[in-house]
């Protein structure tokens, strides 16, 4: 659906970038916070695995000694001497080891079925703590750079598109001098003279594939118009009644977004330009319509309508 902006109160999207900007930072602490107290249970555990097995290996040294102990008693006793010792208290101290040994041994096979249990309940808490984690540092951000962006649109919105110009429809009638003209008309009634191209070389820009894939420039780009102050692209469209733009273009200018800057060469010299938003202007609404689809994530589309108004796409 499409229709018109009236908005000159952006307040409420600085708020809402707010918002999500304290979700990001509320939702990363509490993941930390969770992650900590899962590695002091996990220490705690592995210290008392640590602690039974010393015990297990007490009592089996106990119970070997009592054995032992066992051992040569019986095998000091003759048969014909009644008066010969009965070796019950080495007996009992058997029994005792024993029991000590089997307790130790319980505890320390109670103490690695938690750890297992608790490992694998880790786990599988951190593959969704990487998910929300991403969200908060990855999603949540991009989301408040798209709020800024469209409080920048509507900023824009309320100051090249507030009033009518000496134009109308009709003054591009010539397909072919549409292009050109419609560049023009914006020059003057839409930037104001304070746009210029942003031409940005291949070599220039290799930051750009991010990756190392190869998945950066794959040629040089010129935009239509540029304006330093804001760091905003321009691409100005006449026709495209039925779509068609130029979609390698498109993700070109979106890397450079996500980048945030490009460098540019001016001579012998190479400058940094920063760049903060994307924005489509069509020469008709048909035309943004039909090229929305298409812009929708990655640009800002805009057009003029029949009496002469730039008008924000929504």
């Amino acid at each position: 659906m499409s229709g018109t902006a009236h908005l000159t109160d952006t307040e409420v999207l600085s708020m809402l970038a707010g918002e999500l900007g304290r979700l990001s930072s509320e939702t990363i602490a509490s993941l930390d916070a969770v992650e900590r107290e899962i590695n002091i249970q996990t220490q705690w555990l592995e210290e008392r695995a640590q602690y039974w097995n010393r015990q297990v290996n007490q009592y089996q040294r106990e119970a070997n000694t009592a054995r032992q102990q066992l051992y040569r008693c019986e095998s000091s006793r003759r048969d014909d001497d009644q008066y010969g010792s009965s070796c019950e208290g080495e007996r009992r101290a058997l029994h005792f080891a024993q029991q000590n040994l089997s307790n130790a041994q319980q505890e320390l096979n109670n103490v690695h079925h938690w750890i297992i249990a608790v490992n694998q309940a880790s786990e599988a808490y951190r593959a969704q703590a990487r998910y929300y984690r991403s969200i908060s540092s990855d999603v949540i951000p991009k989301g408040k750079t798209l709020l800024s962006n469209k409080q920048e649109a509507i900023g824009k919105y309320t100051s090249v598109g507030g009033g009518a110009t000496n134009f109308t429809q009709e003054v591009f009638s010539n397909a072919g001098q549409k292009g050109s003209e419609f560049e023009q008309w914006a020059s003057e009634h839409v930037f104001k003279g304070a746009a210029r191209r942003l031409i940005v070389k291949v070599e220039d820009n290799l930051h750009l594939d991010k990756y190392g894939d190869g998945i950066g420039l794959t040629h040089e780009r010129r935009s239509d118009a540029f304006i330093d102050q804001d760091g905003s692209i321009w691409e100005l469209k006449a026709g495209y009644d039925r779509g068609g733009i130029n979609e390698d273009q498109l993700r070109e200018y979106s890397l450079m977004e996500d980048a945030g800057h490009v460098y540019i060469r001016e001579g012998d010299s190479v400058s940094k330009a920063d760049v903060t938003s994307i924005n489509y202007l069509f020469q008709t609404e048909l035309s943004a319509k039909a090229n929305s689809k298409v812009l929708e994530g990655y640009a800002t589309v805009w057009f003029v309508d029949p009496e002469g108004i730039v008008r924000l796409f929504e």
